[in-house]
């Protein structure tokens, strides 16, 4: 059953609500810049889910391409 579930963020990016990014990826993004660490993936997150906000991309499954490659 839960496969056939959408995230709440996806909810909102197809409804054209604000999504509550800023509050899990981004605070992970800030915690670990304030842990001196980096978290490419959680920036990643946020900056593509901006990007779908603010009209520039669309909600698909093209945007894993735009994740870092793993090293």
């Amino acid at each position: 059953a839960s496969a056939l579930g959408k995230a709440s963020m996806l909810q909102d990016l197809e409804r054209g609500v604000p999504t509550e990014v800023d509050y899990i990826n981004g605070y992970v993004c800030r915690a670990a810049r304030a842990a001196g660490v980096q978290a490419p993936y959680c920036a990643a997150v946020v900056d593509i889910v901006k990007s779908i906000e603010a009209g520039q991309r669309t909600a698909n499954i093209y945007n894993l391409a735009l994740f870092p490659a793993i090293v």
